[in-house]
């Protein structure tokens, strides 16, 4: 039903705005760069014109001049993952007997964990080590850690 709206709104707009592209002048200006411009005219007007913006941020304001109808749109991506940083911390587990032969009711855990950054320390380090399902740690081995 949302497309049948929106298809209905398009026609409706488009019965309003002039279909007759003369020569139509789109500048985009922002603070202490070049203008970007772009020209529309009849043998162009179904040609996309694109430009990236000088600034990642900033106030641009577009101005139109000239006789007829032009779409313009911007684009922000804003979510970009930033690059993958080298790890710093190398983490070791191993459990201990190492070969699972059966049905166990105990086994044990070490965790080696070295900081192998470019600075001398790492500032504080916290491990949270959660147990498989089932188990539950023994205590007396939880105090000794």
């Amino acid at each position: 039903q949302d497309t049948v709206v929106s298809l209905q709104a398009l026609a409706q707009y488009a019965a309003l705005i002039p279909q007759e592209i003369r020569d139509v002048k789109v500048a985009v200006k922002g603070m202490g760069a070049s203008p970007l411009e772009f020209q529309v005219h009849r043998n162009n007007k179904l040609v996309l014109q694109q430009a990236s913006l000088p600034a990642d941020t900033g106030t641009y304001t577009v101005e139109a001049t000239g006789s007829g109808c032009v779409y313009v749109q911007t684009t922000l991506y804003y979510n970009i993952p930033p690059p993958k940083k080298e790890e710093v911390f190398v983490l070791d587990v191993e459990t201990v007997p190492r070969e699972c032969d059966g049905v166990r009711k105990e086994f044990d855990i070490h965790l080696s964990v070295r900081y192998v950054g470019d600075r001398g320390t790492s500032n504080m380090a916290l491990v949270e080590v959660e147990m498989l399902s089932g188990f539950i740690p023994v205590q007396s081995s939880v105090k000794e850690v």
